[in-house]
């Protein structure tokens, strides 16, 4: 007959959790399948054949504590034309940032200008937020995120916070905020991961003596 025999691999019975804080990149499995053995009598055939498959499932189990996460600034590269028109002719503008969290628990993202990338990070010019968005759509049997929670947010900026972002060389990043598990265990897989998109939107007056 056939037999599905599932095994759990946890800190009590391996060294999963050892292997596993070495990050490594790429796991390579073997295994071995034994027929017959000691007492046991019977007639091979032809015909007769031994099939065995296997899968591994790798959701990850973790209890996580509060920490902070940050993406890898990036450079704003706003035109000088548009620079320039935003400098002078201003009239109002908003950031909207869409955020997509794929996580099993809430996440707070803000998001960070400063004139260099190492300044996004440590002293921002600006700073907008936190943004809250709620944990992704669990699965009622698996446990994990099946959709990502999105929102949408939009900030009003005032002629200062613009400035911030007209800056030549200015540099934005998203920092998250993740609020931990409060000893909860939850599962998490590779797809799991904080997005985050967005725009800025302006109304200018320019005159017909303008260039």
């Amino acid at each position: 007959g056939e037999t599905r025999p599932s095994i759990v691999l946890d800190e009590h019975n391996s060294n999963i959790a050892e292997l596993l804080s070495l990050l490594p990149e790429e796991l390579t499995f073997a295994g071995a399948v034994s027929v017959g053995g000691d007492g046991w009598v019977g007639t091979v055939r032809p015909g007769d054949r031994a099939r065995a498959c296997w899968r591994v499932d790798a959701p990850l189990r973790f209890e996580l504590l509060p920490s902070e996460t940050a993406f890898d600034p990036e450079p704003l590269d706003l035109d000088e034309d548009l620079r320039r028109d935003l400098d002078r002719h201003l009239e109002t503008a908003a950031i909207t940032a869409v955020i997509g969290n794929h996580f099993p628990f809430g996440v707070d993202v803000t998001l960070q200008v400063g004139p260099d990338s190492l300044s996004a990070l440590t002293a921002p010019e600006l700073v907008i937020g936190p943004l809250a968005v709620t944990a992704g759509l669990l699965d009622d049997v698996g446990g994990y995120v099946s959709a990502a929670a999105d929102s949408r947010h939009v900030i009003a900026l005032d002629r200062d916070q613009v400035r911030a972002l007209t800056r030549p060389g200015a540099f934005t990043v998203a920092v998250a905020t993740l609020p931990g598990t409060g000893g909860r265990t939850v599962t998490l897989r590779s797809v799991d991961r904080v997005t985050v998109s967005g725009a800025l939107t302006a109304e200018i007056t320019v005159s017909e003596d303008d260039e």
